[in-house]
């Protein structure tokens, strides 16, 4: 009985794509090219935006901002990025060539709504430039 269950054992171990050499899917980036638009904070300031090569930079009246900035898509409309230091979910919606992002920025819960305020930051962009 003994070798029947090591044959057993051994058996399931040789499974391709069971064990810890299965790699993870590829990442998806949820925006290449080049993107603009606005973002609006928490605070509800909006701020003209603009995203190439993965840093998205900002501009209200006399400030600015460049941080970096690569949402990755989850599938089903739902995204993560990681925003000034910190590790959001979020959601999206794409329509064409424009597409809207919301996230939270507290670490909570993934946002079910499109709204800014409190700790929800609200983008909603439009591609510039497509990669080639």
């Amino acid at each position: 009985m003994s070798s029947e269950l090591a044959m057993i054992l051994t058996a399931a171990m040789a499974v391709p794509g069971s064990g810890p050499e299965a790699k993870a899917a590829p990442e998806r980036p949820l925006l290449p090219g080049e993107w603009e638009g606005t973002r609006t904070d928490g605070a509800g300031a909006t701020w003209k935006v603009v995203l190439r090569d993965g840093k998205l930079t900002g501009t209200i009246e006399e400030f600015s901002f460049s941080i970096e900035f690569k949402p990755i898509d989850e599938g089903d409309g739902k995204m993560r990025v990681k925003f000034d230091d910190l590790r959001c979910v979020g959601i999206y919606k794409r329509e064409r060539d424009r597409i809207t992002i919301c996230f939270r920025t507290d670490g909570k819960e993934r946002e079910t709504e499109f709204s800014s305020g409190g700790p929800r930051e609200l983008f909603i962009l439009h591609r510039v430039k497509r990669n080639k």
